[in-house]
């Protein structure tokens, strides 16, 4: 298949508009990676500097790459566009190599993404290792197979793209995205239920960018596969417009990560600001029963107080009934008790005492 330059007004213009789109939206993607606090990751001090690191969490480190690269991308994809005779063949290897980095960064975006979910899991790690693997095959027969030539009738630098490794990369690129999206609904699957006890909305905002993302992915990765093998292949246009909006696409998807992480933390923000709400109702609620609680001991403690104090004396063999004891003196000079006080044996005095005491440390 070979696609000519694009010398004309209306294909300028919309090669234009795509391509300019295409930066604006990585630029626009490194601008917020650098302004983005939460793209942060602050570490513990180092024991040798004493100074605290604040590095890029990898997956902005990744997305920092790509929207970076997708400049570059573009730069060298428009200077295709006037390549002269001598620099046709190195110069269209070099953006062939430079698109297949492009796609190859927007799939290992998405493989680290999966790998997140399950960290500790060995068979995802072959899985992922193993979908990377073919995608590389796929970059190296196609690097090998397709090539610019410089066409004297044009006089223009044309790139030929070989319809089997242009169908087989965009196949392995189908495939990464299926696979990620699979691990990411079967991993949240327990999740979706609103009848589940571990529902959750943030395992839902999770499977419906996935879902989303597959659906555009696989849309955008078999048009291109269909014009490769055949298909209007003697379109040019619809050739380069085949790649410049799989790139825009891409580009789209992946910067499309800042709105799913503030949807993502404004759900945790709100589900934890509702826990907090009830936390904070039940201990108020605790507080209140326990001032209600001591209020009433207080009340039931004064009471006590102000009722006069009865001592009940036990029995002796010397005497064999209970007496009251009375705060008067006159009592203790009763010949009633007269045997027991003179011994120093009747306990009623000490009681009353104690309770005497009891009650002043209570006053």
């Amino acid at each position: 298949m070979h696609h000519s330059s694009l010398h004309s007004p209306l294909h300028m213009v919309v090669y234009g508009i795509l391509a300019g789109s295409i930066t604006e939206i990585s630029v626009h993607g490194i601008l917020c990676i650098w302004l983005l606090p939460t793209a942060r990751v602050t570490t513990s001090p180092n024991s040798i500097t004493k100074s605290e690191s604040n590095k890029l969490s990898p997956i902005f480190l990744l997305m920092l790459f790509f929207n970076t690269w997708g400049i570059i991308y573009m730069a060298l994809n428009t200077w295709a566009l006037f390549l002269t005779r001598d620099f046709c063949f190195p110069g269209q290897i070099v953006v062939n190599l430079a698109s297949q980095v492009y796609y190859i960064s927007f799939d290992v975006f998405l493989l680290y993404k999966t790998y997140a979910l399950c960290p500790a899991k060995p068979r995802i790690r072959l899985s992922i290792g193993l979908v990377i693997l073919h995608r590389f095959l796929w970059t190296l027969a196609d690097l090998v197979s397709s090539r610019g030539i410089y066409n004297d009738a044009t006089n223009a630098c044309e790139y030929y793209q070989n319809p089997i490794t242009g169908f087989g990369y965009n196949a392995s690129d189908i495939i990464c995205d299926l696979f990620c999206t699979y691990i990411a609904v079967s991993k949240n699957w327990s999740h979706l239920s609103r009848h589940s006890k571990n529902f959750s909305i943030v395992a839902r905002i999770v499977v419906h960018e996935n879902i989303l993302r597959s659906v555009i992915v696989l849309l955008v990765n078999s048009f291109e596969a269909f014009v490769f093998i055949g298909i209007n292949s003697k379109n040019v246009f619809l050739a380069w417009l085949a790649y410049l909006v799989q790139d825009y696409f891409y580009a789209r998807c992946l910067n499309a990560e800042f709105l799913w992480i503030k949807l993502r933390r404004d759900r945790l923000t709100s589900t934890v600001g509702n826990v907090g709400v009830l936390v904070t109702d039940s201990l108020n609620r605790l507080k209140e029963a326990d001032e209600e609680r001591q209020s009433r001991q207080s009340q039931q403690n004064r009471s006590l107080m102000m009722s006069p104090a009865i001592v009940q004396r036990p029995s002796f063999a010397s005497v064999s009934f209970m007496a009251p004891v009375v705060r008067s003196p006159s009592v203790l000079q009763s010949p009633a008790f007269s045997e027991d006080v003179g011994s120093g044996n009747y306990p009623g005095t000490a009681v009353r005492s104690l309770s005497i005491r009891s009650y002043d440390s209570a006053q």
